[in-house]
């Protein structure tokens, strides 16, 4: 099979929204010249795949076809993959544009050229990129003391200064006749902050800059980390990943380091002052820019351009004339287009050494996490594993969990359902599910799938208390607490604890602050049950106040914090088709069947929501247009109402009927 086109292995940066306009240039310039098989050989599997479509679908790379190698195959199975995709594609060249990426050359022809694109790497790896290099027919870097370093180790002919081209804006930004802020720019990365230290406090509090720190501002683009605080005289605005508008934004560049952003000033005709590290990094000639190696000279040559409109005007023209010939695409990557291939001596095979752990693993240090607290880590861990197999069931429990207790159960519904289908299910899976379902009102499913959990596991603390919480919220709350008492007879698991509390907190038994008391106690790390237990002791302590109890949904139940605060009132909130406590003076709910069940009874009730007009027992209150609850409207009436129980109630008693009439919230 002849040889066409190439193959492109890219990691995870590919396809980041900041991804490098340098690896975009190089996908360019491969696409031009024949089809490209472009392979992806990181973590994210899932954001590939969606790289995969927006290339095939824009007109001018048509020629791309997107392969994943999924890092969850065992090493050797993804190189023989990633063999049989070369030997039936055959390509000209191979471009792998990370040096980790090195080993592809155990698998690659010896008469088709392996180029390894070094750019953008850390200090601390340049010896690993020189390494790498050696099993390569050509290693590119953008900087070049380290192209130096490459050339010396591996020769001339296998070493390239590439440099990152510069994108000219168009139109360019006007140069403006005075000098109102100066930039600094670290782009999408993490600021230096030496550098920075160096150019605030050796440069920037100079005596010849004294007027123009009344005048002036500096600006710094990057992630700012600990600089922030070191620097106060800065203003820091964050991460620049497009970078016309901060160019556009400012009149001078400072360069206090080496780095790609350096000579993006040129593009945007801004004049730039540079250290002679961040000069010599991109081989810019000295007629571009002014150098300045000492505190003394930077400061002079940044009040230089601040007075003389002329001068910036000249380093202006200078700029745009090298941005326009040394730094063009065209010119940066020839060496690229221009490399032919030739044998490679046999280099180390690391493969094993860059594949990631296995989803199993990864799932287990996801888990870790959660369990310790260490939240976030969690979630990306569990995401993580299921973009490598989007049927992992530990991590679809795992991260099914997480949302739930995290407020959001409609979102961790379907991730627990397609855990429940899983072959292996056990039966923390169905206690997952019933939990989630609890949360959002569905108690009848989660009674439901408590009892699958124990079916398989009959002394499930979780289950059981899960199969408690539907029972409560069924309005069997004597059989919740029923429940409960007999399995704390075996086990005195702090969520039976939790939920015995409760279901008689709603039956108005004794015990209840002792349970909730006791789980608080014993897991310190669950607010929603200190905010439980803080509830029913506000309520015990306001005696003779008014007892108003809210059953609506968990999620909203923060929205009700101005009806908590309101003086002379006790407020229970209560889970979405929970009973209220039976000591209740007023209950507001968002359940029609269950205003009608307790006013039928003889309990004052507000239906907010869609209530039933043709009730005999309720006033309905309308949610706020369908937007949310109208909170202050229910607080000022409920103060009206509070107002009244107490004028009218020497003893206890409920008021008869409840809610004002015509209610209808702006």
């Amino acid at each position: 099979m002849a040889a066409t086109g190439s193959l492109l292995i890219g990691d995870r940066a590919f396809w980041r929204s900041g991804a490098s306009p340098r690896q975009r240039e190089i996908l360019g310039f491969l696409v031009e010249r024949g089809p490209v098989d472009l392979v992806y050989a990181g973590p994210e599997v899932g954001e590939f795949h969606r790289l995969a479509v927006q290339l095939a679908a824009a007109a001018a790379t048509r020629r791309i076809r997107c392969e994943a190698l999924p890092p969850s195959l065992e090493p050797r199975r993804a190189a023989a993959r990633l063999a049989a995709l070369i030997a039936a594609r055959a390509p000209a060249r191979v471009v792998a544009l990370a040096p980790e990426f090195a080993w592809v050359a155990d698998l690659v022809p010896a008469g088709v050229p392996l180029i390894l694109d070094a750019a953008g790497i850390p200090a601390d790896a340049a010896a690993r990129a020189i390494e790498a290099g050696r099993a390569a027919d050509l290693t590119l870097f953008d900087d070049q003391r380290r192209h130096r370093d490459a050339v010396a180790a591996l020769g001339a002919a296998r070493a390239a200064w590439v440099p990152q081209p510069v994108a000219l804006a168009d139109p360019l930004p006007p140069l403006r006749g005075a000098v109102s802020c100066i930039g600094v720019s670290f782009g999408a990365g993490p600021v230096d902050p030496a550098a920075l230290v160096w150019l605030h406090d050796a440069v920037w509090r100079r005596p010849e800059l004294a007027a123009a720190r009344g005048a002036v501002e500096v600006v710094v683009g990057g992630d700012p980390g600990a600089a922030a605080r070191a620097c106060p005289d800065f203003r820091f605005v964050g991460p620049v990943d497009r970078p016309l508008p901060f160019f556009a934004a400012v009149d001078v560049v400072a360069a206090p380091q080496a780095g790609a952003t350096t000579v993006e000033a040129f593009g945007f005709a801004r004049p730039l002052v540079a250290t002679p590290e961040a000069a010599a990094a991109a081989e810019i000639v000295a007629s571009a820019c002014l150098v300045a190696e000492t505190p003394e000279s930077f400061a002079a040559a940044l009040a230089h351009l601040i007075g003389d409109t002329a001068a910036r005007r000249r380093l202006v023209d200078a700029g745009l004339a090298l941005a326009r010939t040394a730094f063009t695409p065209e010119a940066c990557f020839r060496p690229l287009l221009e490399a032919v291939g030739g044998r490679r001596p046999t280099p180390r095979l690391v493969v094993a050494e860059n594949a990631p752990p296995p989803p199993a693993e990864l799932a287990a240090r996801a888990e870790a996490h959660r369990r310790a607290g260490r939240l976030a880590q969690a979630d990306a861990g569990f995401r993580r594993v299921l973009a490598l197999d989007p049927d992992h069931l530990a991590a679809l429990r795992g991260l099914g969990i997480l949302l739930t207790r995290g407020g959001s159960p409609a979102a961790a519904l379907p991730l627990l359902q397609r855990a429940a289908t899983h072959p292996e299910a056990d039966a923390d899976t169905w206690a997952a599910l019933a939990a989630a379902l609890n949360a959002l009102g569905r108690h009848a499913e989660a009674e439901t799938a408590a009892g699958r959990a124990l079916d398989l596991a009959p002394e499930s603390a979780v289950a059981l208390a899960n199969r408690a919480r539907a029972r409560r919220g069924l309005g069997r709350a004597a059989e919740a607490e029923a429940d409960c008492t007999a399995a704390l007879a075996r086990s005195s698991a702090p969520e039976l604890l939790h939920e015995r509390g409760l279901a008689r907190w709603a039956l108005g038994l004794p015990g209840a602050e002792a349970d909730l008391r006791a789980a608080a106690a014993a897991c310190p790390a669950e607010a929603a049950w200190a905010a439980d237990l803080g509830r029913l002791t506000r309520w015990k302590q306001e005696g003779a106040r008014p007892r108003v109890a809210i059953v609506c949904p968990d999620g909203l139940s923060a929205q009700w914090e101005p009806v908590w605060a309101l003086p002379g009132v006790a407020v229970a909130a209560v889970g979405a088709g929970a009973d209220p406590p039976g000591d209740s003076d007023l209950v507001i709910t968002t359940d029609p069947d269950l205003a009608e069940r307790l006013a039928a009874g003889g309990r004052a009730v507000w239906l907010c929501g869609a209530g039933r007009g043709d009730s005999p027992h309720l006033k309905a209150f309308p949610e706020h247009d369908g937007r949310g609850w109208a909170i202050a409207e229910i607080s000022a009436h409920l103060a009206v109402w509070a107002r009244a129980w107490r004028a009218a109630n020497a003893e206890t008693k409920p008021i008869a009927g409840a809610g004002p009439e015509g209610y209808i919230p702006r």
